[in-house]
């Protein structure tokens, strides 16, 4: 599952809901595989290792999350060939205990600011669900202005985000089925 929207739009009480399905794991804006990962150590087959290592080190001192690099290391090296979704699913596990188990059924991550990702996503899982969530652009710059220490009038910058994502939400509807990707508005 990846969940995505815009700063101020939901995507934080929306992680909450999904994730308080006891079959449900999603992480909370901390590993960002999508952002930080798959294009940068591409090909993943030839740079899985480094991918995985930095992966450990920017969540264990940034986020200070637990991670089982170990146990990843030695299921990723049984593997004969090392894809994305291999890394992406080890990386999951070595955080989340309940994946290793086996309790927990479905993960994912809630990832703001990722729309422009989703085909990559879905060409990785094509079983995946995307959840993107919206809310009134008005009220998306209201409460980031609420927020924001930014100098001048940097806070507008989240009209135009809202109105890019719902370009984007547009076309993915027309591309995908609704299984696949789905939006919701925060205000329903």
């Amino acid at each position: 599952i990846l969940l995505t929207g815009v700063y101020r739009s939901g995507t934080s009480i929306l992680h909450q809901i999904v994730n308080a399905h006891p079959q449900v794991s999603l992480v909370y804006d901390a590993i960002k595989f999508l952002r930080f990962v798959v294009d940068r150590f591409a090909p993943i087959e030839e740079n899985w290792e480094q991918a995985l290592e930095e992966t450990h080190l920017r969540l264990t001192q940034r986020w200070q999350m637990p991670f089982d690099l170990d146990n990843a290391k030695v299921e990723l090296f049984s593997l004969p060939k090392v894809e994305a979704q291999d890394l992406y699913y080890a990386i999951m596990k070595a955080v989340d205990p309940e994946l290793k188990s086996n309790t927990k059924v479905r993960w994912g991550e809630k990832n703001a600011m990722v729309w422009t990702k989703v085909p990559d996503f879905l060409r990785l899982f094509p079983e995946g669900q995307v959840i993107h969530i919206i809310r009134d652009p008005r009220d998306v710059v209201a409460s980031y202005k609420k927020m924001t220490n930014e100098i001048g009038k940097t806070y507008l910058d989240g009209a135009f985000n809202c109105l890019h994502a719902m370009n984007a939400i547009q076309a993915y509807s027309q591309c995908y089925s609704e299984k696949q990707f789905r939006f919701i508005r925060l205000e329903d």
